[in-house]
């Protein structure tokens, strides 16, 4: 996660202020809980998945 932290500040789309992590967002198909959330520098979001394990709460 770290890694991918920093990749997006390299990048100038995200400082490392603007992630959050594991918060649930509701989707049509349910709640998801990425690993991360990160806002983008032009306003958009990015739901980032590290280990393939993302869970939903039914």
């Amino acid at each position: 996660m770290v890694d991918t932290v920093v990749a997006f500040q390299q990048a100038e789309v995200a400082d490392h202020a603007d992630w959050h992590l594991e918060v649930t967002h509701l989707t049509p198909a349910g709640p998801l809980i990425p690993d991360a959330v990160v806002l983008l520098a032009d306003g958009s979001t990015a739901f980032v998945e590290i280990d393939r394990t993302c869970p939903t709460r039914a």
